[in-house]
This record gives structure tokens, C-alpha cells and sequence, in this order.
């Protein structure tokens, strides 16, 4: 599992609690001290990894880092956000916007999709959400294939 925004808020609590039930979890986020925040996970299989994943080598080289310390990538749950919470969208430059959008989305398009159709893994995504804090939300999650009943 790779949780992205690791460091702390959501993305922290996820990472903890899946790590606490058995997850083999990557924490991920570009504060330095994500790795600390993954040696809180008592007798849990995790890491640390600091990457900006704003660029493609950021996300690639997470995802990469992923496979190699644990074999695959079976579930990526995108918990970052960035500067969109700290005002209403409204007031964002298009750049801003930009930004959070590669952030937010693009590292399950561009880095994880592949390790995924290697793993015949399946995609739900959920974006753009519009809240009453007038914010937008981009959350991604990666999830693998129901079992055939």
C-alpha cells in the first residue's frame, strides 16, 4: 500500500491505521520527517519515502521505491492536499491550480496506472469534490479486483 501525504493529517491516519492492521504501507510525502512518522507503526512492515509529487520523477521514483521494497503495489490511497484548503478555490491562480492537480491526481495516472495493469489491479478514483468550505478535493484510491463469487 503507498499513502501519499503521510506526514501528517488524513494521509497520517491512514498510513497508521493500515499499517496497524497489517498493511505493508509506504509513507509518502515530501516533509523530511515522513519516515518518522512511518517508525510509529509498531511492529508494522513500512517506510518512509520523501518525494515532490509535483513531477513525474517524483511520483515514478516513489512507485519504483514501492515495488522494490515490497513487490507490488496493491492499493495507492492519494491523501495529499496542499494549498487549495488554505482559501476558497475561487481565489487560486491558474498555476496554483495546476499544482494541485499534479499533486493530487497525477501520480495514479502517471506512476501507479502501470504497476496496476502489471497486477491486473482495478482504479476507482473520486475528484473534484466541492464542499461547503469551498474548496476543491482531488482523492484518488487504487484499489485491487473483488474476488470472482
Amino acid at each position: 500500500m503507498v499513502v501519499t501525504g503521510a506526514a501528517q493529517g488524513i494521509g497520517r491516519g491512514v498510513a497508521l491505521r493500515a499499517a496497524a492492521e497489517g498493511a505493508k504501507v509506504l509513507f509518502v510525502d515530501r516533509a523530511d520527517f515522513v519516515a518518522e512518522v512511518a517508525t510509529e507503526a509498531i511492529d508494522a512492515d513500512t517506510a518512509g519515502f520523501v518525494a515532490d509529487l509535483e513531477t513525474y520523477e517524483g511520483a515514478a521514483s516513489t512507485m519504483a521505491f514501492a515495488v522494490q521494497k515490497f513487490g507490488r503495489i496493491d492499493i495507492l490511497v492519494n491523501g495529499v492536499d496542499g494549498a487549495i484548503r488554505m482559501r476558497p478555490y475561487a481565489e487560486f491562480e491558474p498555476a496554483q491550480i495546476d499544482a494541485e492537480i499534479r499533486r493530487s491526481l497525477m501520480p495514479a495516472l502517471y506512476a501507479a496506472m502501470p504497476c496496476f495493469r502489471r497486477c491486473s489491479r482495478k482504479v476507482v478514483t473520486r475528484s473534484s469534490t466541492f464542499r461547503r468550505t469551498r474548496r476543491a478535493a482531488f482523492d484518488t484510491c487504487l484499489i485491487p479486483p473483488r474476488k470472482a463469487v
